[in-house]
């Protein structure tokens, strides 16, 4: 949650400072911005899966499907809310 929030905060201070970040500044930040890990870490617990090492370590870090997943949760949103801020 505070990886999310630090991003959330880094999107402030570019808009703030009226800087246009680079493709990969962009997608690094809001894959966790998007809070995609902070919903995939509760649906992984509430599954009661074994939690082991492995998925602590994956989730502490992003590993390539969640960073993966998250972008596509990120470039979604933000391709449904483009149309309407036109």
């Amino acid at each position: 949650m505070a990886k999310s929030v630090k991003a959330m905060l880094m999107e402030a201070k570019w808009c703030h400072k009226g800087y246009l970040p680079t493709s990969v500044e962009y997608q690094h930040n809001g894959s966790v911005s998007s809070v995609g890990y902070v919903f995939l870490m509760v649906a992984f617990f509430a599954t009661n899966q074994n939690v082991n090492d492995g998925v602590l370590h994956a989730f502490e870090n992003n590993h390539p499907l969640l960073y993966s997943s998250c972008l596509v949760c990120r470039l979604s949103n933000d391709l449904a809310t483009s149309s309407v801020n036109l």
